[in-house]
């Protein structure tokens, strides 16, 4: 059900890329990760990283579109156990520069697929799959020719409607998964914005 309005995306966008003729190659890239240990009596650890990468297309001169793919890991380490959830997420990305000199933008991205796999730390694994928004700040002043590093504050706010289970079986469910996400940010332009 999922995969016709995928590849419909995906065939859409690569059709309006060549329109854009005067378009300029842009290429964005996320990272954030986090380790925290707790030396208590259950010696808990947790980790957690996101690493998205988006490419996509200038449109003179403020606007820009692309197709961004993120993937992401969260783990918590316990005296029960180890629960992790693991997951891709894509979807098309819509972006203004909100100065002239294009060091600050803002961007939305709709995630028609929300898809992760949750283990327990029983060991139960789970198949999610849902749909999601994100909405992000960044401010990456240029330093390069075609590189502008800089950090980012991402709001993710997605849902879960299926899950299913190790044998095959699928639910209904209602499971969300919303964070801020402050992350390391490279943001290269290649033509079309001159």
């Amino acid at each position: 059900m999922r995969k016709p309005r995928l590849l419909s995306g995906i065939l859409g966008f690569s059709l309006l890329i060549p329109a854009l003729a005067h378009a300029g190659l842009i290429i964005d890239n996320h990272l954030f990760y986090l380790d925290s240990q707790s030396k208590t009596a259950s010696n808990e650890s947790y980790s957690k990283y996101n690493l998205s990468i988006s490419v996509g297309a200038s449109i003179p001169k403020r606007f820009f579109i692309g197709w961004k793919t993120t993937t992401h890991a969260d783990s918590q380490e316990g005296s029960a156990g180890t629960a992790k959830i693991t997951g891709l997420e894509m979807g098309p990305r819509f972006g203004i520069f909100l100065t002239k000199n294009r060091w600050t933008s803002f961007t939305t991205t709709y995630l028609p697929v929300h898809n992760a796999t949750q283990t327990a730390d029983t060991g139960t694994v789970t198949k999610l799959s849902g749909s999601g928004f994100e909405f992000e700040l960044t401010f990456a002043p240029e330093v390069f020719k075609n590189l502008s590093p800089g950090i980012s504050l991402l709001y993710h706010l997605g849902s879960y409607s299926s899950a299913t289970d190790s044998t095959g079986a699928t639910s209904v469910v209602s499971y969300t998964r919303n964070m801020i996400i402050p992350s390391i940010y490279l943001h290269w332009v290649f033509g079309g914005l001159d």
